[in-house]
């Protein structure tokens, strides 16, 4: 780490939804309250206001097809809530019918025109163990389901939820041989139900951390890895078949140094491993999927920049733009880092002794 201006990285829950008229929704939590933000592309006009008091910290939201927004949390009195938002008016309903104990990994997305919940409850008659619980609206009515009882080593790991067709698909972490590994679950919104868990991860190494994105059927995997007391970027893809994840590629991303929050970003046919090292945002590319990759980058606009890792959300995907979360400047300077055009950034060297495999397909 080298001396001079610092960017200082703000560890919060930012989700940001564009609209299908390209117009930026922003929430942050703050002491108790929800804040809602909005900018106006056409008239470049901002509103704040508070959508939501007394809550948790514990929130997500998301966007349907008519540009309603959906967020859900969990009040103090430990109930789960659901807020829509229409224009200016809002619509609560609570979900659960009894408080339920403190929620983690507070989830939310559409699934066709169904809204779905997944979220983390603790088991307090057996540690460190955790329930993942999924709830849906289908027509008027809410149905639960359990995913999964997860094991935990010590730190409880985020969840990824992905949509993939007719799927959703969820990436979590769980206990094998006393050391914790990367599983992917399925559900079927035509079936209504999950199939079996399938462990991606086997090496028996500590991790922290989880990305997920689908391209071309192929689900595509960061973590950051313990490697003689520091952290490393890992990359995995894997092709799907029967139920069954074939490894094809695997990567060291990063060279060994302190590497967190790993975060996929699928750009205008390039694919974007970025994460946070030391003080800057870094990252590395991909032109042909994941096969190979290019230099490592450092940004150079984060530098002296309050950053956060914004949790991105639209209901219109497009083929050349996939992304779960993004690093990007604070409000009111809102824009991402760590992808795209490459002319203010700075090469990084990549020591020797990291290893990549290609997998027989």
């Amino acid at each position: 780490m080298t001396g001079g201006v610092y960017m200082a990285f703000f560890n919060d829950n930012i989700p940001i939804i564009t609209d299908s008229m390209k117009n930026i929704h922003m929430f942050q939590w703050n002491s108790g309250n929800i804040y809602s933000y909005y900018f106006n592309l056409a008239n470049k006009q901002t509103d704040r206001r508070i959508i939501a008091e007394n809550t948790l910290e514990e929130f997500d939201v998301t966007v349907d097809s008519e540009d309603n927004i959906y967020l859900v949390y969990q009040d103090q009195s430990f109930n789960l809530i659901l807020l829509e938002l229409k224009e200016n008016r809002i619509k609560r309903t609570v979900i659960t019918e009894e408080p339920l104990p403190v929620m983690y990994n507070l989830n939310i997305m559409m699934g066709g025109e169904n809204i779905h919940i997944i979220y983390e409850v603790p088991l307090h008659d057996i540690e460190n163990i955790y329930r993942i619980c999924h709830q849906y609206k289908k027509e008027d009515k809410w149905i639960t389901n359990i995913v999964d009882d997860i094991k935990v080593k010590k730190i409880l790991n985020p969840i990824q939820l992905i949509k993939n067709k007719d799927t959703i698909m969820i990436g979590y972490y769980d206990l094998f041989n006393m050391e914790e590994e990367v599983c992917v679950k399925s559900f079927s919104l035509k079936e209504g139900k999950w199939d079996r868990k399938i462990q991606l991860t086997k090496d028996q190494k500590p991790k922290l951390y989880i990305d997920m994105i689908v391209l071309n059927e192929k689900i595509h995997l960061v973590y950051s890895e313990y490697y003689e007391g520091n952290l490393k970027i890992r990359y995995e893809r894997f092709s799907l078949s029967e139920n069954i994840a074939n490894m094809e590629v695997r990567e060291d991303i990063s060279n060994i140094e302190n590497c967190s929050h790993p975060t996929l970003v699928y750009f205008e046919d390039k694919l974007w491993v970025e994460w946070i090292e030391y003080d800057n945002i870094t990252s590395r590319f991909s032109a042909d999927e994941g096969d190979t990759w290019g230099s490592i980058y450092q940004w150079k606009e984060s530098k002296g920049k309050e950053v956060v890792r914004y949790k991105y959300k639209r209901y219109f995907n497009t083929d050349r733009h996939i992304l779960n979360f993004s690093f990007g400047k604070i409000y009111p300077e809102i824009s991402f880092i760590g992808f795209g055009n490459l002319q203010n950034t700075a090469e990084i060297p990549l020591k020797k002794n990291l290893h990549s495999w290609i997998l027989p397909f």
